[in-house]
């Protein structure tokens, strides 16, 4: 039924084997057709197997489940969006009470301040003893080099989703993994956002199907007016952080206590 040029030696130019079925009797150009259309797929994800989501979205579920110390930090964060919400809600958010005027401004410092501990907890938590130790001051540092790089990270999206939504859109998918390689401590600010579009090559499906989800999540904490944040922050985040290490060639089944 098939020819005995069928199949594997195709893909030889880029290191792996695909089989494409020839039936004895095709032409060489619908063959030729046909290679055009498989291999840019599989150059996407060269030298990487295919990233599963659900699968990697499980594993979060796996994670969390076993280590109930992650979900500190966002209980804490509910805990304080829900009070302040709750508060404006029932004073009526008079403009002559000062606490209701700057509430929501110390509100979103303290939990950016607590992401960012949480954050940096799920860093260590997959490095173990790997991650460096820092002093006081080096993590100070290490805290203003983060909010610099969410706002250039925001004003960069922004703009971009704004004024030309199709390039914003492709910054958002190139510069995905910029903060945690800074938060990881594998890049500086700016080099961060050159390694992630480097990391980022030839991944775009891949993180296309990431961004859906993440912004789905995010939909669902609106719906339920952040009450799910004690479970979608983390879950978000262990996700994120499996796919970042998928794309630093790390098997998914090599995550911490599975």
């Amino acid at each position: 039924m098939y020819g005995e040029g069928a199949g594997w030696a195709v893909g030889k130019r880029l290191g792996i084997r695909i089989f494409v079925p020839q039936r004895t009797g095709r032409s060489e150009a619908g063959r030729s057709i046909l290679l055009r259309l498989v291999l840019p797929y599989y150059n996407m994800q060269y030298p990487l197997p295919l990233f599963e989501h659900l699968a990697a979205l499980r594993q979060a579920w796996q994670l969390l489940k076993q280590h109930k110390a992650l979900y500190r930090y966002p209980l804490i964060i509910t805990i304080l969006t829900l009070g302040s919400l709750g508060y404006m809600f029932f004073s009526g958010r008079a403009s002559s009470s000062s606490l209701a005027s700057y509430l929501p401004l110390v509100v979103g410092t303290l939990n950016g301040i607590l992401t960012y501990l949480f954050l940096m907890r799920v860093v260590k938590f997959f490095a173990g003893d790997a991650y460096p130790a820092r002093t006081r001051v080096a993590r100070l540092k290490h805290f203003a080099g983060f909010v610099l790089l969410a706002v250039l990270f925001g004003l960069g999206a922004g703009m971009g989703l704004v004024l030309f939504f199709v390039p914003g859109f492709y910054f958002l998918n190139r510069c995905f993994l910029a903060p945690m390689l800074y938060l990881d401590g594998k890049a500086g600010i700016f080099a961060s956002f050159r390694e992630s579009w480097t990391r980022t090559k030839g991944h775009f499906y891949t993180l296309l199907g990431a961004l859906g989800i993440v912004l789905l999540l995010a939909a669902v904490n609106a719906v339920t007016l952040q009450l799910a944040t004690v479970i979608i922050l983390p879950i978000a985040t262990l996700y994120l952080f499996i796919l970042y290490r998928y794309l630093q060639e790390i098997p998914q089944d090599k995550t911490p206590a599975l």
